[in-house]
């Protein structure tokens, strides 16, 4: 175990005070985005996690195709804008330890039940082994985070889970510089947007537009966590077989946030 007290006290001090974790009553750790004290775990981790999205396509950043992710701990699930839970997913935090420093993508959720690590008195963060390398952390050490606007290239993406022609439809979305917060969803040409739910680390639609409906397929309109709203400029072609996770189609959805 690297860390200490007085290690513990120095970052949470350069943070701007969030106070002694040792008096914690209970309630989750104050964060201050800009920055804040965390500290840091690793666990044995896939390229799919709660946030089901898969960490090694192409487009990813090449930091997250490497298997620098993380899980969050539940308290902070609604990221950094304190949104709903799930909205932390894609989410990108820049840790600093003693060591080193590294931007790490949210892909997995590392809940209360049965961690009481991540219950709330420390910002934790459970790293993968390749995030724990790159910040040469992971033992329960202290560290600091920021939010950071995540370093990806080219459009947001969706990774289509479930899809029928009917019009059921679960995904989740990849590839952002900026938290999500809403989605929706109409056929192209001329359809009526449809909102989207939340689905744990996902997003689905029971009634979304279907092939059924006519149309050549969706376009999507997304609000990012700051309030941008920015409307597709891609039709991602309806699909009559439902690819399952296994088996996930990632569509390029033309349009970031």
């Amino acid at each position: 175990m690297r860390a200490t007290a007085s290690i513990i006290a120095i970052l949470l001090a350069a943070c701007g005070g969030n106070g002694d974790p040792s008096d914690w009553n209970g309630d989750p750790m104050v964060v201050d985005p800009s920055c804040t004290g965390a500290r840091l775990t690793s666990y044995w981790s896939t390229t799919w996690g709660w946030c089901e999205f898969p960490s090694d396509r192409p487009f990813l950043p090449a930091f997250a195709q490497d298997g620098i992710t993380m899980a969050i701990a539940e308290p902070w699930n609604g990221g950094s804008y304190g949104g709903a839970p799930g909205e932390a997913c894609g989410e990108c935090w820049e840790i600093t330890t003693s060591f080193a420093t590294q931007i790490v993508m949210v892909h997995d959720l590392c809940p209360i039940e049965g961690n009481p690590l991540c219950a709330g008195e420390y910002f934790h963060l459970d790293l993968t082994p390749e995030a724990a390398a790159a910040v040469e952390g992971g033992g329960n050490d202290a560290a600091s985070a920021r939010r950071v606007a995540c370093p990806v290239t080219g459009n947001v993406h969706a990774a289509i889970l479930d899809w029928n022609q009917w019009g059921y439809l679960r995904l989740s979305f990849m590839n952002h510089r900026i938290a999500i917060r809403a989605a929706e969803v109409r056929a192209d040409p001329g359809g009526d947007w449809v909102a989207m739910e939340r689905s744990g680390g996902a997003w689905h639609c029971l009634d979304c537009p279907g092939s059924v409906d006519g149309g050549d397929g969706l376009v999507f309109r997304l609000t990012s966590a700051q309030g941008q709203v920015v409307e597709g400029t891609r039709v991602v072609p309806f699909q009559e077989v439902s690819p399952g996770p296994d088996n996930a189609v990632t569509e390029d959805l033309g349009l970031q946030v």
